[in-house]
């Protein structure tokens, strides 16, 4: 083989040998970008994760601290009533369980295994009220005989909580009900009657 044939081949050689570096060279670089940016979206990650559970803490505080209110404004002193959502993590998602208690009696759980009707149907409502202020949905609610089990001791106070809850979140509740001591605390009252198969509305006089 001439000398020359040498030369080109050895030449060519050279030429692949460079091509390869630079490509194993643009590889190294890609790699190094991948792995700055799998450490950045990890660190990422871990923020967004404390935001949330920053968040999500606020907003935990908050829903215990206005359904305690809520339900100390309706039962007190009879019952010192509070309310607890205990935070457990499966399978990677955060779960609230709402506990109730009672500190005066030493009674503690679940609303529905732990107490009454009406404590059940109070603390149901306030939980709608802070469904609504915390995702700033419609400030409209409608309510339909939703404190049929609240004794009637309590019922006046069920009237004074919705009145204050409207004024300070600017709610607008529509309830319907047939408990006057309720209704005591209405804005705007229509009594609703039966004629012949038509529903007649009568606005009548709040209190």
């Amino acid at each position: 083989m001439e000398s020359s044939e040498l030369r080109k081949r050895l030449d060519n050689l050279v030429a692949r040998r460079e091509i390869l570096r630079e490509q194993v060279s643009k590889k190294k670089e890609k790699e190094e970008v991948l792995r700055e940016d799998v450490i950045i979206n990890t660190k990422a990650g871990e923020v967004l994760t404390k935001l949330v559970e920053s968040i999500l803490d606020k907003n935990v505080r908050l829903v215990e601290k206005l359904v305690t209110f809520g339900l100390k404004e309706v039962f007190f002193p009879d019952k010192n009533l509070s309310l607890k959502l205990e935070q457990t993590e499966k399978r990677g998602h955060i779960n609230l369980e709402p506990i109730t208690s009672d500190l005066d009696h030493k009674v503690e759980g679940p609303v529905q295994k732990s107490f009454g009707g009406g404590v059940v149907q109070v603390q149901s409502f306030l939980f709608l009220i802070m469904y609504k202020v915390l995702l700033k949905s419609s400030p409209l609610l409608f309510l339909d005989e939703s404190f049929s089990n609240v004794s009637e001791e309590y019922q006046p106070r069920v009237g004074e909580l919705m009145s204050a809850l409207c004024k300070r979140f600017n709610m607008i509740i529509v309830l319907v009900t047939h408990n006057q001591s309720i209704l005591e605390h209405a804005d705007v009252i229509y009594e609703a009657k039966d004629k012949s198969g038509e529903l007649i509305l009568h606005k009548k006089e709040a209190a």
